[in-house]
């Protein structure tokens, strides 16, 4: 990962400030290419594979969603992508390199924000676990901390602890840990599934915010066909037992988007419909 000082002055003099923002060395990174992906789960016979010959790609900075039915393997899929299972078959390479293990330019938003925080390390410790597991400096470590969460709009919260926060508030801090490393691909899986509708709203626009100003590659698991046609510049549709990829739908809805227009658009109501024949025909 990179720490870079932010300059404050024409003169280049720098505050404590930490930069989490697109650099040389991730600008322009974030490619993912699965080609023929086979897995099954270890000690499954044959007819339990979970995927098989799956194929897709995501460039640089898109957005992605996948969707499809319940138990086809979406979440699977993200633990492939991140390195934390081999693939029985088939590669995947991230920025050209073969996934032996998680990359260090990936980060992942999982889908139970409760147990995937540290109960007992306040809001910002949770946040610098990662940079800690990297090696970054204390002060640099707690800068950075501090700057996700101000992105993710939680600049007030550092000393709380998980128990103390909303689920709104908690996933949000999962995005901050996530975004604290730098990194130029982020996998989420279902992560505002459990959220009340206007939470889910206002974290959604929050994330294509962070999305934007970073230059971020994002796999975003879902079950909500609309979040994926509000959130998506391509949405790929996997199928059940084992898992393919069927169909990929190009979403070219206009930029920025807004929770009332956008989904009141006659091109936001085809494409979801379109989707959920497509899912309802598998």
């Amino acid at each position: 990962m990179t720490v870079r000082l932010a300059p404050t002055s024409a003169g280049g003099r720098q505050t404590s400030d930490v930069a989490i923002e697109p650099t040389p060395e991730v600008a322009g990174r974030g490619s993912i290419d699965v080609s023929g992906v086979g897995y099954r789960y270890p000690g499954a016979a044959a007819e339990r594979q979970v995927i098989d010959d799956l194929s897709f790609s995501v460039r640089p900075g898109e957005f992605v969603c996948v969707v499809g039915p319940s138990g086809c393997g979406k979440t699977t899929l993200l633990k492939l992508l991140s390195g934390l299972v081999p693939a029985e078959s088939g590669g995947i390479h991230v920025d050209g390199v073969p996934v032996q293990g998680p990359p260090s330019n990936l980060g992942f938003v999982f889908q139970d924000h409760a147990r995937a925080l540290l109960p007992w390390r306040n809001a910002v410790r949770n946040v610098e676990f990662g940079l800690e597991a990297a090696g970054v400096a204390r002060k640099d470590r707690r800068e950075l901390a501090r700057q996700a969460l101000r992105r993710v709009q939680l600049p007030d919260v550092e000393n709380l602890y998980p128990a103390q926060m909303s689920g709104g508030m908690q996933q949000r801090l999962q995005i901050a840990r996530a975004l604290a490393a730098t990194p130029s691909i982020l996998l989420m899986d279902e992560p505002f599934a459990a959220l009340d509708a206007l939470t889910r709203f206002a974290l959604e626009d929050a994330l294509l915010e962070v999305w934007r100003e970073l230059g971020l590659t994002v796999v975003f698991v879902t079950h909500d066909l609309d979040e994926a046609v509000y959130l998506a510049d391509r949405v790929v549709v996997l199928r059940r037992g084992p898992a393919r990829v069927v169909r990929e739908l190009q979403v070219e809805l206009d930029r920025p988007r807004d929770q009332g227009r956008t989904r009141a658009e006659p091109e936001f109501v085809a494409l979801r419909y379109e989707l959920f024949e497509t899912i309802r025909a598998l």
